[in-house]
């Protein structure tokens, strides 16, 4: 049997650290700025290649700024978020010129979304009324931009509340990988590189939910850090490379990584150029197929 690779990108710019403030870090180094023509490499090379990708998209990132509504949000989140909108340039919040660069590409992406805000799922000041809100804005702006929304990804993994998907046209949720902890539970930066370097690669585990998506369990992240040492970065590229040869054994393996990530971690992008180049020759010499669709089969 032939494997299978599938490559997501959560779509985030900003939203995705607004609970931690990394952002103004990232901004400052002009780490959001720089994006835009790292992106547009990017995606030329997938088109070169034809490689599609699952974009997963913050759906507050992809509507212009006057027409967004996050009043459901509560507590502490909602004044980070009422504070990043205050003070963040254009460029940290607003992806709709990213949007327009992957719309552009020959290549047949799929579309998901990565919630409306970017709240996190196990947030204590979030019930599940503010919750399902997220989801039907998230839902109504990726229809409102021509986006399919069938495909999910939880912010920061942290899978909650699968009910709540019930109508909302979410029919396949990515997840961790079943042989890793839950986050929030991977213990100190010590114990989760231990656990990085130590846990086995994790093919696609698929698993029907009771009253909600398929939960697509999988997840081989495709960044060392933006502070990472050499050996995390050895260690990085070997798991890769374990990951492709479980592929070339006929295994569907998942591969992911935020955009931003080919600017804030060095050497990153230099390197995922040459990846997905090793990809498309295994593609082409039979080895895997390649379709972001067997993630996101209904779409």
């Amino acid at each position: 049997m032939t494997g299978a690779i599938t490559l997501s990108l959560d779509f985030e710019l900003g939203w995705g650290v607004v609970g931690n403030g990394m952002w103004r870090r990232r901004e400052a180094a002009g780490v959001y700025r720089d994006l835009r023509p790292s992106l547009k490499r990017f995606v030329a090379l997938l088109d070169d290649l034809e490689i599609p990708c699952i974009w997963a998209v913050v759906g507050a990132m992809i509507e212009a700024p006057p027409d967004r509504d996050l009043g459901h949000l509560r507590g502490s989140f909602a004044n980070r978020t009422r504070a990043f909108l205050a003070t963040a340039e254009q460029a940290t919040h607003d992806g709709r010129d990213l949007l327009d660069t992957v719309l552009t590409s020959r290549t047949p992406h799929v579309f998901g979304t990565h919630g409306y805000s970017h709240v996190l799922f196990d947030d204590a000041d979030q019930d599940e009324i503010v919750l399902g809100q997220d989801i039907s804005k998230a839902t109504r702006a990726n229809e409102k931009a021509g986006l399919d929304h069938r495909f999910f990804v939880f912010p920061e993994n942290r899978a909650a509340h699968f009910h709540l998907f019930s109508g909302s046209g979410v029919e396949v949720a990515r997840m961790h990988a079943l042989n890793e902890a839950a986050p929030g539970q991977r213990g100190n930066l010590a114990s989760r590189f231990c656990a990085s370097i130590m846990r086995p690669v994790s093919p696609v585990t698929e698993i029907p939910s009771n009253d909600g998506p398929i939960l697509h369990h999988a997840s081989e992240l495709v960044n060392w850090g933006e502070n990472a040492g050499r050996l995390k970065r050895t260690m990085t590229k070997r798991r890769l490379k374990l990951a492709l040869n479980r592929a070339q054994r006929g295994d569907h393996v998942h591969f992911w990584l935020h955009p931003f990530d080919l600017v804030a971690t060095p050497g990153l992008e230099d390197y995922v150029q040459n990846w997905v180049k090793d990809i498309a020759k295994g593609r082409d010499r039979g080895s895997w197929s390649i379709d972001a669709r067997e993630a996101a089969r209904a779409a």
